[in-house]
């Protein structure tokens, strides 16, 4: 991985037309009414499966009951929690302290793991030359990383998978992010600018 400026074509190499990083985001709902008590996480924040998100305060849940026997009933409860389904990289906070929220409204979102890879898509005549397994240069968010190619259909859909890095790609990319990919037909050379 290196910091890099853009990709420059050479007779020999291919670059994609269009290239976007992916990955498995899991978005996060607030689960019940109520008012956002602390945003417990940061966004680029690891979690695991269970770590509290958001710390929330109910809304008034039953009209019916007098405040002062429903104030007397909510203390003994546990102010609601909103907790991350699943492991991963918070790549989003929806909401900030006291902002009122609905049950369903997404609170944050979650990278789920720690991977993320590369949909590309290749010009039709420049298909003769790519197969699975090559090697190919990916600029995204300034940074160089190295790939290889997955699978790649008759219309020029490619996936491809980041090979091990020093810096793990899903630290630092996010689902979304434009890229720049390169493959060289005559590998293993890879000519970057």
């Amino acid at each position: 991985m290196n910091a890099a400026r853009s990709i420059r074509s050479l007779p020999e190499q291919v670059i994609a037309r269009n290239a976007e990083i992916q990955g498995q985001i899991v978005s996060v709902a607030a689960g019940c009414r109520g008012t956002v008590q602390r945003v417990v996480v940061a966004e680029n924040q690891a979690v695991r499966e269970g770590d509290v998100l958001i710390e929330m305060c109910a809304a008034r849940q039953n009209a019916a009951l007098p405040r002062t026997l429903e104030a007397s009933w909510t203390a003994s409860l546990k102010a609601p929690e909103v907790r991350s389904p699943v492991e991963g990289r918070v790549v989003q906070v929806d909401v900030g302290t006291h902002e009122v929220v609905g049950r369903s409204q997404p609170v944050a979102a979650i990278l789920q793991g720690d991977d993320v890879w590369i949909v590309a898509e290749f010009h039709p005549d420049d298909l003769e030359g790519l197969r699975p397994g090559q090697r190919a240069a990916v600029m995204a968010s300034g940074l160089e990383f190295t790939a290889r190619i997955e699978w790649i259909d008759a219309n020029g859909s490619a996936l491809l998978e980041f090979e091990d890095d020093e810096l793990n790609p899903a630290d630092v990319l996010l689902p979304g992010a434009p890229a720049e990919v390169m493959v060289d037909l005559d590998q293993p050379r890879l000519h970057l600018r």
